[in-house]
């Protein structure tokens, strides 16, 4: 893990705070409502992962111009 993640889940929850987000092992996660890590199957819509910080947040950008 890098030392900026807290710095950016901070940024990420400052920009979408609808959103909540965590790192593993494999990438960049952001679920809309509760984080249950057990539970994270990408969706595309309430559950989205990506391998670096840039692609999550073109992602969540995404996301949210379906919501809108």
């Amino acid at each position: 893990m890098n030392d900026d993640a807290p710095d950016l889940q901070q940024m990420f929850a400052a920009r979408y705070p609808q959103w909540r987000f965590t790192r593993t092992a494999v990438g960049w996660w952001a679920v809309r409502g509760s984080l249950v890590r057990e539970s994270l199957v990408p969706d595309g819509r309430t559950v989205l992962h990506a391998t670096s910080p840039a692609s999550l947040m073109v992602l969540l950008d995404e996301a949210q111009r379906r919501v809108a």
